[in-house]
């Protein structure tokens, strides 16, 4: 069993990597749709 302290360490570790993650699937997606726009 896993004490709090350790999954509460564990998950700010992974917040930063997770936003990190999630700009770049941003960034993506919003080149994505820009070419898609001009195709439509």
């Amino acid at each position: 069993m896993e004490s709090p302290v350790t999954r509460l360490e564990t998950v700010l570790i992974s917040l930063p990597m997770l936003a990190g993650v999630l700009r770049r699937m941003h960034r993506l997606f919003l080149r994505v749709f820009r070419r898609a726009a001009r195709f439509i």
